[in-house]
């Protein structure tokens, strides 16, 4: 290697380096503003099938455009002017409360506790049980104290800082707007970039992935809205039988956890219980039961009616796989992963059901009340016949290649079913014979 081309490569290294670091700097700067714009484009792809069925009505592209436009206004402007205040007072008068309720809560522990003791037997068990339980509580309280008024804190600040985010919510309108517009566009120009041979494949697969997991983002955020509301007139309305409060700010919880599987629901149905039985001005027992089953009827109602009636065809993942999911999404990204995981899962075997084999009816044929299921049998069947055929080739091409040249040099030249190769005849023996 001369000279010139190893500073050719060094050079190479250096500006693709430097390019790299540069192109992290800026997106690190610039995350936020591509976190809004991805925000964006995924609230117009699940706008986009209201958008046509208005368009199949008779409404042009931009009077449909306007109209969900207009409506995301006036949801936003009541949010602004009854919601937020109404949970600036919850807030605050939950944080003034808040040792009362605990303080009540520890009563409720020492009674069980102590009745739970006077059952054990013998003394000395009951005592490692009781250090073992108040050891427990400490570090309970000790957590609660440290994460309730970072919680708090932050939803006061996000609500005291209504400027901001009153803007923040208007920039994202206006880019889901212009979104909305383009994503017909958009998905063509998609398409123009894409080889031919991979453009029906690509079709079908995305039509099918925008499909149910826009179905199922869909049906989650109108499930959780329901969920919220639902919660909160219901615990409202057990504040006038039992006098319990902060009945908005669970029902708010509750809507915003139901995106949560399992772990949300069961995180809310705790909340009820201990405001239910702390905040209780009579009754607090039955207060207590009674705002739990309000939370727990309301959950599982949404998730046995509602959501499946608005996703339609079901995935079929199953429990453990979605559990597996949702752990891996935290560890790895957090509250997002979490909440991503389930759709990111469903793309996933959306896109392995297009090259593997499906019991009953394929992928690519619509199902809204069948499940979408792998044939493993006829997929480790397939993977089987594949790789014995790929395990004969090897095994020529090694025959070939190693052990006939050896038999070849241990045999002296054996027949190997091929005429044998003729030397070219020589001119000057010819030409000497002829003469």
């Amino acid at each position: 290697m001369s000279t010139r081309q190893w500073w050719q490569i060094v050079s190479a290294i250096l500006v693709g380096t430097s390019a790299a670091v540069a192109l992290w700097l800026v997106l690190a700067r610039i995350w936020p503003i591509l976190v809004l714009f991805a925000l964006g484009a995924a609230l117009a792809q699940l706008l986009d099938p209201y958008l046509n069925r208005l368009k199949k009505r008779g409404w042009t592209r931009l009077q449909a455009v306007w109209l969900v436009s207009l409506v995301g206004i006036v949801v936003l402007g009541l949010l602004m002017t009854w919601l937020v205040p109404t949970l600036l007072m919850q807030v605050e008068s939950l944080a003034k409360a808040w040792p009362s309720y605990t303080a009540k809560a520890q009563a409720l522990y020492d009674k069980t506790n102590e009745w739970i003791l006077s059952h054990v037997e013998p003394p000395e068990t009951a005592k490692r049980y009781q250090a073992f339980l108040d050891e427990r509580s400490t570090e309970f309280q000790v957590w609660l104290a440290q994460k309730l008024p970072v919680v708090l804190g932050w939803i006061s600040g996000q609500v005291f800082r209504g400027a901001s985010f009153f803007l923040i919510l208007l920039m994202l309108l206006l880019i889901v707007f212009h979104f909305m517009l383009i994503i017909d566009a958009f998905r063509e120009s998609v398409k123009s970039v894409l080889p031919e041979a991979a453009v029906p494949h690509v079709t079908v697969i995305t039509k099918q992935i925008g499909l149910l997991v826009g179905q199922y983002f869909r049906g989650l955020l109108t499930s959780a809205a329901c969920v919220a509301v639902l919660s909160a007139i219901g615990l409202w309305l057990l504040g006038l039988v039992f006098g319990t409060r902060h009945g908005l700010l669970i029902g708010l919880l509750a809507g915003v956890l139901y995106v949560v599987p399992w772990i949300g629901g069961a995180i809310v149905q705790v909340l009820a219980i201990f405001f239910g039985y702390t905040t209780a001005t009579r009754d607090p027992g039955w207060s207590a039961l009674a705002s739990w089953a309000v939370v727990f009827i309301v959950n599982q109602g949404c998730d046995t009616l509602l959501m499946p009636a608005i996703v339609g065809r079901r995935v079929g993942l199953h429990p453990l796989a979605v559990l597996f999911g949702i752990l891996c999404g935290y560890q790895l990204f957090g509250v997002a992963g979490v909440i991503l995981a389930t759709p990111i899962m469903v793309s996933v075997k959306i896109i392995l059901a297009h090259w593997l084999p499906v019991k009953g009816i394929p992928a690519t044929e619509r199902a809204p009340r069948e499940p979408l299921e792998l044939d493993l049998g006829a997929t480790a069947s397939k993977v089987y016949g594949l790789a014995r055929a790929w395990g004969g080739l090897l095994e020529r091409a090694f025959v070939r290649q190693v052990h006939i040249p050896e038999d070849e040099t241990e045999a002296g030249g054996a027949d190997t079913g091929k005429p044998d190769a003729q030397p070219p005849p020589n001119q000057d023996s010819d030409t000497s014979a002829v003469e």
